[in-house]
């Protein structure tokens, strides 16, 4: 089972924590989590940080559509897929990566 933790809103500050992003063309504020993306993979059986990921949390109603897995998804300025993504308490979990041959 792979699993990877989620931001409650609660502790979701944004004028502390977030920074704020392109994704598909719109600024909007997100969490960018490298150390939940680092736990990710080792409990997975990755090595760590994966160059080319980004893990972010992000409130759902900042987000006009819901994230697939395997869509596309562009981040400041640079195409990604969404490779997982969860949903809880009003929030979005989302890590993107890009295709590896």
């Amino acid at each position: 089972m792979i699993t990877f933790p989620l931001i409650s809103p609660r502790f979701f500050n944004l004028d502390e924590f977030a920074e704020t992003v392109e994704i598909d063309e719109v600024p909007i504020k997100v969490i960018i989590d490298n150390e939940s993306l680092k736990d990710f993979n080792l409990n997975n059986n990755a090595e760590g940080l994966m160059e080319n990921e980004i893990l972010f949390h992000i409130v759902k109603s900042e987000l006009p559509y819901t994230p697939l897995v395997g869509n596309e998804m562009e981040f400041n300025n640079a195409f990604y897929y969404v490779n997982d993504v969860k949903e809880s308490q009003g929030m979005y979990t989302i890590i993107l990566g890009v295709v590896r041959s």
